[in-house]
């Protein structure tokens, strides 16, 4: 693992494009091309993502927390919103931030060369690793042995996928490289108090060329496991509320169905899904929690939902 002080003066970085917040930019690379599907994911459901990104900076991130995070253009921007809600409080959180995303490394090198007075203890750590040209991500077996280091530990981690699958009997994510595969699969099984993959109501239901974790997988090692998706707008086209209501009801039964398994994971690990509006607000959790929170649980912030009427 390699990081950096971010009140450090950092070296040249060059520009990530990613329709995104820009990290700073080397003048002989301006002319660099653009990772292509970062680029493009980048502008896709941008403003249900900015408003996952504000909920989980808002909601789940706390002061001196060490945080995992994974490669995404939904987690570039939870990282932007991190930073941002530091800036505009004027108050440090002290984080570590350990990634293999190479925009949120550049990022927190920015960040901490404009700011240092508020950046000077955030630690951002690169896990190392096989550099990705698509996702602008380093990959492979390095960046997952960092990841499942024993030697950093973390309090929160924040992974995506490409599409998420709520089928019987354990559900699963899907990612469009190969060669993302090993990394990912750590972020989702390895040791940390509150493990939380944010993405947007477009990928439920959806699958992608690659298989990864299986929602079972990601319950693991973990006392709780928080899904955090957007919804589709009130005008939005009539299919794409009726598929954000199956997926609704295909994540019920997946919770039905580990319940009631012979091995249910679910007396050790809290799964739950919460769906977040264009406004940023918490208007529905599923399962509604009946059992008393252990101490673990008590730490995050229990979103307040706003009740709101649901069409189809």
């Amino acid at each position: 693992m390699t990081g950096i002080n971010t009140n450090a003066e950092p070296a040249r970085i060059a520009k990530v494009h990613t329709g995104e917040p820009e990290a700073p930019a080397a003048p002989h690379m301006r002319d660099e091309i653009e990772p292509p599907w970062v680029k493009k994911a980048g502008v896709e459901q941008a403003e249900s993502k900015d408003a996952l990104a504000r909920y989980v900076a808002r909601h789940f991130v706390r002061y001196g927390m060490v945080v995992f995070m994974g490669p995404g253009t939904t987690n570039n921007r939870v990282a932007q919103s991190i930073f941002d809600f530091q800036i505009d409080s004027g108050t440090p959180l002290d984080l570590a931030i350990l990634t293999n995303n190479l925009t949120i490394f550049a990022l927190g090198a920015d960040h901490g060369k404009k700011h240092p007075d508020l950046f000077r203890t955030t630690q951002i750590i690169s896990t190392g690793g096989t550099f990705q040209h698509s996702i602008n991500s380093v990959v492979g077996r390095f960046a997952a042995q960092a990841i499942e280091s024993s030697v950093l530990r973390p309090h929160l981690v924040l992974l995506g996928a490409s599409g998420v699958s709520f089928e019987s009997p354990d559900g699963g994510l899907t990612y469009h490289f190969e060669d993302e595969l090993e990394a990912q699969s750590a972020l989702g099984t390895c040791h940390t108090d509150h493990r939380i993959l944010v993405c947007d109501h477009s990928k439920l239901g959806s699958s992608k060329r690659w298989r990864g974790c299986t929602l079972r997988a990601l319950l693991s090692n973990t006392s709780l496991c928080t899904i955090v998706t957007s919804c589709p707008k009130d005008d939005a086209p009539a299919d794409e509320r009726a598929s954000f209501q199956s997926a609704l009801t295909s994540f019920k039964r997946l919770v039905e169905g580990l319940r009631t398994s012979p091995d249910n994971p679910l007396t050790r690990t809290t799964l739950r899904l919460q769906v977040v509006n264009a406004s940023g607000e918490c208007i529905d959790q599923l399962p509604e929690q009946r059992s008393k929170p252990t101490a673990s649980h008590a730490r995050v912030q229990r979103p307040h939902v706003v009740k709101r009427r649901r069409t189809v």
